[in-house]
This record gives structure tokens, sequence and C-alpha cells, in this order.
């Protein structure tokens, strides 16, 4: 069976290599000169482009297409001032070397940094033409404080007044204001870009101390305007405030009137006509709600209401009068079967010195008759149990004894009495046992007002 055999070609040497590689490139237009590639019209950082055997590249003009991937840029090169910079981490910079000393710079993160700008009328920020826009540069020095701070008292209202500070970079002022001329507790109440404030909604004849403060663009501040607060005490709405005839029904209704908290003093009208919903009241904060009185239209019903709607009280309720509490001082009272107030509880009583039992305030003068029941000790035949009738701790009535064990006996007896007098029930047993048993002390008369009695012990 046959073969081929396939012998090595003849090996050239490496300068006849470099020759015939020159040669080959000398036929598409290039040159090689000290071991670099180079066009045939390279002139050094001017026409053509380098390919030098370490890398370097210089391309003096034309076109570079696709992606080009380098550690860093330096346009002319690392060394020159006058230069523009990309470094590996996409930091950007101009005229250094080194990106610290740069004149220009823009960060990766969007930030950048210029010594100078300059803003003309054709540019815009943020949509808006740059005409009237300013760079600021931080001095580092407040602005002087304020001059000319004054304070005039109007109405519930102060106006205050100033001169603007001639620094290039102000912003703003800041207003302070207390109700003592104490600057360290005063507060901040307004933040103003004019040399102005109006300060409204204040108490009158209270005084009120300002001060002031100027703040530039980069957030310094001046000190206080002055050690001393100017001082202004707003008003009331004074006579002369107001125009003869300035008032008609047409411009102040009810609720603007009753919105008025100043003292009006003596005022003297004719006829006053409330209309639904209109008012006149002290203390209650509506019909029968709170102490004090209150006199109105309630809904459309006239309604009066006096006293503590939780006590004693005098009300209309646009139909039926209505008094719960207490007549002082009414007399005429006669004794009577009518019953009015009665303790019935009831209680055992013992010792042998008297002491009180039950007790009722007559309201109303007069005559009246008191009753009760009595009986002796049950446990002990013939042990008596005592009962006396007394007004305001002094006994004015007969003593009444019963040695009773089983049955009560019911006492009367009339008696007269002035209005709020104590009508009290006493007893005691005749030998100090605590058995003898007293109950149903009880009030009886007639008058021809109103009956009122009050129960305090039973």
């Amino acid at each position: 069976m046959g073969y081929i055999e396939q012998k090595p070609l003849p090996q050239k040497k490496p300068k006849q290599l470099f020759t015939d590689l020159r040669s080959l490139l000398s036929k598409i237009g290039f040159k090689v000169i000290n071991g670099a590639i180079h066009s045939y019209n390279y002139v050094a950082n001017s026409a053509g482009w380098k390919l030098t055997d370490n890398g370097d590249f210089e391309a003096n003009s034309g076109t570079f297409r696709g992606n080009l991937v380098a550690n860093s840029i330096d346009i002319p090169d690392t060394t020159t001032a006058n230069s523009f910079h990309v470094n590996n981490t996409g930091d950007a910079w101009w005229g250094a070397a080194a990106i610290g000393s740069a004149v220009a710079k823009v960060l990766k993160t969007g930030v950048a940094y210029f010594t100078g700008c300059v803003i003309d009328g054709t540019s815009t920020i943020d949509g808006k033409t740059a005409t009237g826009f300013s760079v600021v540069v931080d001095d580092g020095v407040a602005p002087a404080s304020p001059t000319g701070l004054t304070a005039s008292a109007g109405i519930q209202s102060v106006f205050l007044k100033w001169t603007w500070n001639t620094e290039t970079d102000m912003d703003h002022y800041d207003i302070y204001r207390y109700t003592a001329d104490t600057q360290a507790s005063a507060v901040k109440i307004a933040s103003v870009k004019v040399n102005m404030l109006f300060d409204s909604g204040l108490t009158a004849a209270t005084p009120y101390y300002y001060w002031i403060k100027a703040i530039d663009r980069k957030g310094n501040a001046s000190g206080f305007n002055a050690s001393a607060g100017t001082t202004a005490t707003p008003r009331n709405v004074g006579e002369s405030d107001v125009s003869d005839g300035a008032i008609t029904v047409n411009k102040i209704n009810v609720a603007q009137l009753s919105a008025i908290a100043a003292d009006l003093g003596a005022i003297t009208a004719g006829t006053i006509v409330l209309p639904s919903g209109g008012l006149v009241r002290s203390g209650q904060t509506a019909y029968d709600t709170g102490t004090g009185w209150w006199i109105g239209n309630d809904g459309g019903t006239p309604k009066l209401s006096i006293g503590n709607s939780a006590g004693n009280k005098l009300i209309w309720d646009g139909s039926a009068l209505s008094i719960v509490g207490l007549l002082l001082n009414v007399t005429g009272v006669a004794a009577s079967n009518t019953l009015v107030a009665s303790a019935d509880t009831q209680e055992a009583i013992g010792g042998t010195s008297y002491s009180q039992e039950k007790e009722i305030i007559v309201r109303l003068g007069g005559t009246i008759r008191i009753k009760f029941d009595l009986r002796g000790d049950p446990n002990n035949v013939g042990e008596q149990g005592r009962g006396k009738i007394y007004v305001n701790d002094v006994a004015v009535g007969t003593e009444r004894a019963n040695s009773e064990v089983v049955d009560f006996i019911t006492y009367s007896e009339d008696i007269t009495v002035a209005p709020y007098d104590n009508v009290q029930l006493w007893g005691r047993t005749q030998s100090g046992n605590p058995y003898s048993q007293i109950k149903n002390f009880r009030i009886y008369y007639d008058i021809t007002s109103l009956e009122q009695t009050t129960v305090t012990e039973d």
C-alpha cells in the first residue's frame, strides 16, 4: 500500500520574516519604523496614526467605531495641566493632571464642581430661563444684625417693619416674639423674605416684644437686632375705628355679635328681639345646662333657666314654669293632718341621756304637727322608751314614755317653727338598755303656696 509523505517547509530567518512583513505592510499603506506601525501620513501630534510595540496608540484624526475599553483616558496626556481626563472609576475632570487639583470635575455620582460659572439669559434651569439666577458662594460670613425695627399696634395685631440688609447673599429674616422683655424666652413665629410682618390674632391689652435675625442663602444667621425687645400693645376696636352709621343690619349678625369678647360697657337700647337661636347667658352653656342663667330662643321656642341644671333651679320651657329646690321665708303654715315629710325608719334607742335620732329641715314657717311612734324594750318588761321633740337642738315638746313591749304608741304634738328650722326627734331609755324603739317621725301641715321640706336624717 502506498503513502504520502509531507516534508516540512523551509524555515525562514527572523530578518527575512521582518523584511517580508514590512513589504506586505508597505503594499497596504503602512510603515514600520523602530518597531512601530504607523500610517504613511503619520506626523507626531499632527496627522495620521501610530501603534507602538508597548501598546500605545496615537490617532490625530478620523472616526473610531465600536466599543473602546480603557483604564483611563488622558487628552492630550497625563501630565499636561490643560487636559481632559477620565479615570477608571468614571470620574472626569479638566485643567489638572490630578482630579484633586481640577478646575472643574464631574463625578460618576452626578455631582459637579466648578470654580466659575456663567449663566446667560438664553440658558435654562429646570425649564426656566436663567435670567435673574445667580451663583451663591458660601463666604462663611453671617449677615449683619438687622436694624431699624419698629412695631405698630393695631386691633388685636402688631405691624413690624425694619431695614433690609445690604449683603448680596441675603435670603430671609426670622421673627421672634414673647409677652415679656426676655430674649431667652422668645419663640420664633415666622420666617419672611421681606422686611415687614403683620402679626394678627393677638390678645388686646397684652404687650408683645419682638426680635429679628437675618439669614443668608447658605443658612448663616446674624445675631438678634437688639438685646431689648421692640414692643407694642394690641387693642380692641375703639369708637374712632367705626364711622357713624357704618354698621347696619346687613353688615353684622348674631353670629358676629356672639364672637365679640370685648367689654362693651353700659348699653342703652330700646327693644331687643332675639331671633331663633339668639340668646343671652352667663355660666350656663345652653338651656338648663350648667350653672348660671340662660335666656333665649331655643329652636324657635323662648325659654328661661336659672340655677344649677343638676340641682336647685327655676326653668320655663316655653309653656310650664318649674321650680326645683327650696322656697325661703314662706309663712302661713297651719298644722293639719296633711303629711308633708316623714322619716319612717324603725330604730333602736338606748342610753339614759337624750340623743338625736331623726331630723327634718322645714323650709316654711308657721305651726306644724309632729307625730312619731314609740315602744318600750321588748326584752325587758317595764323598760320605758322615751322621746321628745327638739327644734335646732333645743327641747320644745313634751317628753313621751312607753313601756309597752309589743305595740307602738303614736304621739302627736303641734309646735311653731320658722323657715329653715331643724325639727328633731330625740330619744333615750329608762335604764340605758338599747332595745326601746322609735319610728314614723312625721310632719303635717297645710300652706297656701308650694310645700318644701328636706329630710336630712332618717
